[in-house]
Order: structure tokens, then C-alpha cells, then sequence
């Protein structure tokens, strides 16, 4: 982005140009039309870029005291496999789960798969 967008429209542009890059293989349509403009906020991707820019955890990481699971898309281009496996490392007893098949929404691209480590996960807690 060369530029943030500053309309709800100038949004949605953007997402349907990232949406190929969320999803590695799966089809974006389904993404794509969930995009309700009135649901999208400029200003409020304004105020996360600014505060992720300006914000990172991994020197704390070793004091996170609850059960953690980490989930990572093997193709995801935003959060890196080997960024997700670098936060595991420094959660103590923290579970981490490779989604082969899929980038950023493993939801939405490998969903059968998905589903059943974090129900596992959650029926453990």
C-alpha cells in the first residue's frame, strides 16, 4: 500500500486486491462478498497500522502464564511460518498447529482441518 486508503470503498479495493494473498488456494469470492462497506473503517485500519507499528510483545513473551495455541497457514505471506514458530518457542507449553495447505484464513481453506485441533483444543481447557 502506497498509500491508506481513506474511504470505505478505497478499502474494499485494497482487500480485494490482498484477498488472493490471504487465501492460497481457496476461493476469494466467499471473502470478497462478505465485504459490507458500511462495515469497513479506514480510520479504524489507520489506528492498527499505527499501533502494530509501534508495538511488539516478543520480549515478553516468556511471561504469558495461560494455555496458548498457535495457529499458522504454511503459505500465509502476512504472519510468517517462521515468525509463528519464533512466538511458540518463547510461550512456555504454548501448542502449535501448521496448516499445510493454506495462507492466512486456514479457516476458510482448510476448514475440516481447522476446526478439529482448535474444538481438541478448547474441550482440553
Amino acid at each position: 500500500m502506497s498509500r491508506r486508503p481513506s474511504t470505505a470503498a478505497e478499502l474494499a479495493q485494497v482487500y480485494t486486491a490482498l484477498a488472493p494473498h490471504f487465501l492460497r488456494g481457496a476461493d476469494p469470492g466467499p471473502f470478497l462478498a462478505a465485504l459490507e462497506p458500511e462495515l469497513l473503517s479506514p480510520d479504524s485500519l489507520a489506528r492498527v497500522f499505527d499501533a502494530l507499528g509501534a508495538w511488539s510483545s516478543v520480549d515478553r513473551l516468556d511471561q504469558v502464564g495461560c494455555p496458548t495455541l498457535i495457529l499458522a497457514g504454511q503459505h500465509d505471506v502476512f504472519c510468517s511460518p517462521p515468525q509463528l514458530v519464533r512466538i511458540a518457542r518463547r510461550i512456555g507449553g504454548a501448542r502449535h498447529v501448521v496448516f499445510e495447505h493454506s495462507g492466512h484464513f486456514m479457516w476458510l481453506e482448510e476448514p475440516s482441518r481447522f476446526f478439529r485441533p482448535v474444538s481438541d483444543w478448547l474441550s482440553s481447557r
